[in-house]
């Protein structure tokens, strides 16, 4: 019988400042086998943030674990450990932000900087076009360079509702990766079978669920719920990451 995947999920009873959030990373981590089994020195290290547009928390991912990520990679040894994002086509087009403007805006360059880290906005990035083996809708990809070829891919996505997918998890996390084309050819009826075939490229090898300020209702733009939560869930297995949240 194989293996089950292991989920980890730590839960703060109120919610907390950049020093606990940092602990709580820490302590999800260390429960999966730590960051050191996953990342080894010398590494260059990519974070797939979640931040679609210039809206905070739920609709983005929080600054601090972004920083705290930062800081735990650091330890491990990495050499370089690079935030990366694209935002929506409905930003740059409706409301007129580029992702290096939304990354400013919402403190998220300055936290990762101050944390020894790098922000890329996947539209500066070099692309390598990509055929999809055993794609059902999207068979290529002019995929970023620099997270095709880094060490160790790390996803964070957001716990949030979506009003075509329900949920907007680690899988839908990566259609921030995609060009401004597929971004906006991509929502479609087959958007969930899309999503599934950014992943047969390169998946993750860690997904660590923001879910410190969840969002219910209509999501994920500026119109979903808050909900404090106060949780970060992680695991080597973004699918199980996805199930459990």
């Amino acid at each position: 019988m194989d293996k089950q995947p292991m989920v980890s999920i730590v839960r703060n009873d109120t919610a907390p400042d950049a020093e606990r959030i940092l602990a709580m990373a820490r302590e999800v981590l260390d429960l999966i086998g730590g960051i050191s089994s996953y990342v080894t020195p010398g590494d260059t290290v990519v974070i797939k943030a979640n931040v679609f547009a210039p809206f905070p928390p739920p609709v983005t991912v929080d600054r601090r674990l972004a920083a705290a990520l930062v800081v735990l990679c650091k330890e491990a040894g990495a050499q370089r450990v690079i935030i990366a994002e694209g935002v929506s086509y409905g930003t740059k087009a409706g409301r007129g932000r580029t992702t290096r403007e939304c990354l400013k805006l919402l403190g998220v360059q300055t936290a990762v900087e101050a944390a020894g880290g790098e922000v890329l906005a996947l539209e500066d990035d070099e692309r390598v076009s990509v055929d999809v083996a055993d794609a059902f809708c999207l068979h290529r990809i002019d995929y970023p360079k620099t997270m095709l070829e880094c060490d160790v891919l790390i996803n964070i996505p957001c716990m949030t509702t979506h009003g075509m997918t329900l949920a907007t998890l680690g899988v839908k996390n990566y259609q921030g990766i995609l060009t401004d084309e597929q971004k906006y050819e991509g929502h479609r009826d087959d958007i969930s079978q899309h999503v599934v075939d950014i992943h047969r490229v390169r998946l993750s090898d860690l997904t660590i669920m923001d879910a410190l300020l969840a969002m219910e209702g209509n999501g994920a733009g500026e119109a979903g719920l808050p909900v404090p939560l106060n949780t970060i869930i992680a695991g080597p297995d973004m699918v199980a990451v996805d199930a459990v949240s």
